[in-house]
C-alpha cells in the first residue's frame, strides 16, 4: 500500500507541477514547446504505469469484486478510450493534447469536429471501464483519480490553449470546426492523419487484447469476456 500511495502521489505532484505557470513557461523556454510536450507526455505515461503497477501489487481489499455483468461494458469503454487516447496524441490538434506538431488543417478536422479533447476523453472512459470490473480499494482509488484526474484536466488544458494560441483563436477554429462539421459530407472531414491516428489506435488496443496488458500488469483484459 505504501508504494501506490508514493506512487500516486509522485503522479498527482507531477501534474500539479505543469499546470504552475511560471514553472512550465521557464521549461517551454528552455526545452521549447515539443520537446516540452512530448517529454511531459513521456513522463505521464511512465509515471501512470508505475501507478498501475504499484496499485496492482498492494493488498487486495474487495468492494463489488469482479462482477460478470461487467466485462463486455469495461472491455468496450477501455477499449475505446485507449483508442481515443492515442488516436488524440498522433492526430495534429492545436486545441488539446497531441504530440504531433503538423500543421492542423481546420476543414478536415477528424473526429476533432465532434470531440476536441479525444485524449483526455480516452482516458475518462478509460478509466470508468477499469472502474467496472476492478472493484477493490486500492484500484477504485487509482482509476477514480484518474478518471477525476482527466475531466477536469480538459478546463486546464482549454485554459493553457487558451492562453498560447489566443482566445480570439481559439474561438476562431472552433467556429470554423463547426462550419465544416455541417457543411461537409462526414467522410470528408478526414484526412490521412485521421487514417494513421486511427490505424494507431488500433493497433494499441489490439496489442493490449493480444497480450500485452498481460504481459505488463497481469491481468488479460479478455478473461471474462
Amino acid at each position: 500500500m505504501t508504494s501506490f500511495l508514493i506512487a500516486i502521489a509522485v503522479f498527482l505532484i507531477a501534474h500539479s507541477l505543469s499546470a504552475i505557470r511560471p514553472l512550465r513557461a521557464a521549461l517551454v523556454d528552455a526545452l521549447g514547446l515539443r520537446l516540452y510536450l512530448a517529454a511531459y507526455s513521456l513522463l505521464s505515461i511512465g509515471l501512470l504505469a508505475w501507478v498501475i503497477v504499484a496499485a496492482l501489487n498492494a493488498p487486495y481489499v474487495e468492494l463489488w469484486g469482479q462482477p460478470a455483468w461487467a466485462w463486455h461494458p469495461a472491455l468496450t469503454l477501455a477499449g475505446l478510450g485507449v483508442f481515443l487516447a492515442v488516436y488524440g496524441l498522433v492526430r495534429p490538434n492545436p486545441l488539446s493534447v497531441s504530440l504531433n506538431p503538423a500543421a492542423f488543417n481546420v476543414a478536415r478536422p477528424g473526429l476533432i469536429a465532434w470531440c476536441r479533447h479525444p485524449v483526455m476523453i480516452g482516458f475518462v472512459l478509460w478509466g470508468l471501464g477499469h472502474l467496472l470490473i476492478n472493484g477493490d480499494v486500492v484500484l477504485v482509488i487509482l482509476f477514480g483519480a484518474m478518471t477525476l484526474f482527466a475531466a477536469f484536466g480538459m478546463k486546464v488544458v482549454n485554459r493553457r490553449i487558451a492562453g498560447r494560441l489566443g482566445a480570439d483563436h481559439v474561438a476562431a477554429l472552433l467556429s470554423n470546426i463547426g462550419r465544416a462539421r455541417r457543411a461537409k459530407r462526414f467522410w470528408q472531414l478526414f484526412s490521412v492523419w485521421d487514417a494513421v491516428a486511427a490505424a494507431a489506435g488500433i493497433a494499441a488496443v489490439l496489442m493490449l487484447l493480444g497480450g500485452l496488458h498481460l504481459a505488463l500488469f497481469g491481468a488479460d483484459p479478455l478473461a471474462g469476456a
